[in-house]
């Protein structure tokens, strides 16, 4: 026995072997075998916190590859928990576990808290190369959230290449990275010269096209038409590869493209426009999305980014075309003015501050990004978490709920913020204006809306809100919106909240879901409900894109633009318009585009010249309003 004891111990490795072969197999992209190693290690040295530390560092990548987001992000947080600051041994795990924060951070959209990770990883940073890498990443987020802080970031980096042999590729990232903050701060002169500097470094307007080409001829395209060089967009835009695939294969507008509406917790305008990247899955749903330019600032910018991951397209559509032309596609975006959807958690600001009110404290609601002299000053007013009183909400709810501040701040202000309310004994809905934001907060997967959706359904069913009328209104609206337009979950939740007794028939939770379920059994082909929905919100009968069959298109007057036509594009618009008695469109504009600014005038000025079947109404108003016409531009073999 104890010969065979010494045999299977001799044959099991030692910690620095085993160690060796979990960081080998990470190494060769076996994330499964990894994990499996670096748990079995786990036990091995469980009573050694530093060695735990580095091993949690070292396993944080294996989870995030293996979709087990939650979890990598513990693993991270454990591992910057547990290594030394001050061991020059551990610099590196610390660069790695930030740079994989800050890039969970960035495709979840939060830039605010992707930008200070990418800093703090750069402290860490003891290569040229993890040094440029951080400062890329930091650029890149910072021009949407703090455009100065990216330009410090750049001029650093610019610095550390000069003298330095770089690949061009690198070199061109930056450059690139340089366009897009010149583009978003104003500067089209600067970002048109910056760009077109960009495209040389690639190699210039050649046949050969990758990932980085496309992106930076893309950008030079919007740089020429902002400046008014219409002919040099289109030049540049032709060499990007963008609808021009032939063979029958186009992308097609898709089947749940739909732009945000105006207004929102972003405050959009119907003059803000915005260009956004993104990806498509090979079972049509779009994988990631970025904010590229954005007349209306990087709030704009992000809530548009957003709005494209709630699209979609058919998966047969999409297997047809080549997996090049799926990889960040470009769409031109402005919000609809169909129906403008006031904002939940401004509602509930108003009944937070009413709250507040009755203890002599005032709350102040705006929604200006805050500047960080501004930060500075707030987070410099805090008592020390724990010793607050309820003077200090009104300065925490402002933090939580700025787009200057990262997901992670959000939620300590939250959490500091409800700390106070539960002591206070807040009224539901008092209470679910700091809830809300920080349960947002809370979910570590902000693009994906299912851990979200989870919170929410254990939200409703604490006493504190399912008990009050309103309180539960809000959280079914929440819910609906959080699930696809149209889905068995929202439009249940939907219907809880219209149907409930206890509210009033003219409250606003109520007619605002009376209005989504119109949209709902709209989507549906319902029209008759659709209707019946709609009469009972109360609301003008004019908005016939909810309510009605939307009167029949009878012919377009105009033909496919010639400037498309002679660099050979393809593409689609989306036009939003009203349509009067006689059949004419009004107020017509562009809500979505493919690719940007090649179809925008002509589509726009289709539906313009378009006749639409008359229609009927007694009080002589418009025969519909906020209706949608999606057109294809498509060319003759």
């Amino acid at each position: 026995m104890i010969a065979a004891a010494m045999i299977a111990q001799a044959a099991q490795p030692t910690v620095q072997q085993a160690f060796e072969a979990a960081t080998a197999l990470q190494r060769d992209k076996k994330f499964a075998e990894a994990l499996a190693a670096w748990e079995a290690l786990e036990k091995r040295v469980a009573g050694n916190r530093r060695t735990l530390a580095i091993i949690a560092a070292r396993k944080a990548m294996p989870l995030y590859k293996l979709n087990r987001r939650d979890e990598s992000i513990a693993a991270a947080r454990t591992a910057l928990a547990g290594l030394p600051e001050s061991d020059t041994t551990l610099r590196a795990d610390r660069y790695d576990t930030l740079l994989l924060l800050a890039a969970v951070a960035k495709a979840s959209l939060d830039y605010a808290g992707a930008v200070s990770l990418y800093a703090e990883a750069g402290r860490f940073a003891d290569q040229p190369g993890d040094q440029l890498g951080a400062l890329l990443g930091e650029a890149e987020t910072g021009i949407f959230v703090a455009p100065d802080r990216a330009r410090a970031a750049l001029d650093r980096a610019d610095a550390i290449m000069a003298g330095k042999t770089v690949a061009p590729a690198v070199i061109a990232d930056f450059q690139r990275q340089r366009t897009l903050l010149l583009l978003n701060t104003g500067d089209v002169a600067g970002a048109r010269k910056m760009g077109l500097k960009t495209v040389t470094t690639l190699g210039g307007l050649t046949s050969r096209v990758d990932l980085r080409d496309v992106a930076a001829r893309s950008d030079v395209a919007i740089a020429a038409l902002l400046a008014g060089d219409e002919e040099e967009a289109r030049r540049y835009m032709a060499y990007t590869g963008a609808g021009r695939l032939g063979d029958d294969k186009a992308l097609s507008p898709g089947t749940g493209i739909t732009p945000p509406d105006c207004g929102g917790d972003a405050g959009l305008k119907p003059s803000d426009v915005a260009i956004v990247q993104f990806s498509i899955g090979e079972d049509g749903s779009v994988t990631a999305s970025e904010p590229v330019y954005a007349a209306g600032g990087g709030r704009v910018a992000l809530e548009f980014a957003r709005a494209a991951r709630r699209w979609s397209w058919e998966a047969e559509e999409v297997k047809a075309l080549p997996p090049f032309y799926r990889y960040n596609v470009r769409v031109e975006l402005r919000c609809s003015v169909a129906f403008e959807r006031p904002s939940l958690q401004a509602a509930l600001a108003g009944d937070l501050a009413e709250w507040l009110q009755t203890k002599r404290v005032t709350l102040a609601t705006g929604t200006e990004r805050l500047t960080p002299a501004e930060l500075v000053t707030l987070t410099s007013s805090l008592p020390a978490a724990g010793s607050e009183t309820i003077a200090a909400v009104p300065v925490l709810y402002r933090l939580m709920t700025n787009s200057a501040v990262g997901r992670e701040e959000t939620l300590t202000y939250g959490q500091r913020a409800m700390a106070i309310i539960d002591r206070s004994d807040a009224p539901p809905l008092a209470r679910l204006a700091v809830a809300l934001p920080t349960l947002k907060a809370s979910s570590a997967e902000a693009w994906r809306t299912s851990p979200l959706r989870q919170r929410l359904e254990v939200l409703l069913t604490d006493p504190r809100y399912a008990n009050d009328p309103r309180a539960r209104a809000v959280l079914r609206l929440e819910l609906a919106d959080s699930n696809k337009p149209g889905s068995a979950r929202s439009v249940e939740m939907l219907r809880a909240v219209a149907d409930d007794a206890a509210l009033p028939d003219k409250d606003p939770f109520k007619v605002g879901a009376l209005v989504r379920l119109a949209s709902a059994e709209k989507i549906a082909g319902r029209p008759d409900m659709a209707r019946a929905m709609f009469e009972r919100s109360g609301l003008a009968a004019s908005q016939c894109a909810l309510v009605d069959k939307q009167p029949q298109l009878l012919r377009f007057n105009g033909e496919f633009p010639q400037e498309a036509r002679r660099w050979g594009f393809e593409g689609w618009v989306q036009v939003e318009s009203d349509i009067d008695a006689e059949g004419r469109a009004l107020n017509t504009r562009v809500v979505a585009a493919y690719p940007p600014f090649v179809f925008s005038d002509g589509g726009r000025d289709l539906v313009a010249t378009a006749r639409f079947a008359k229609t009927f109404r007694p009080d002589g108003g418009l025969g519909c309003g906020g209706t949608s016409t999606k057109i294809r531009f498509k060319l003759a073999n």
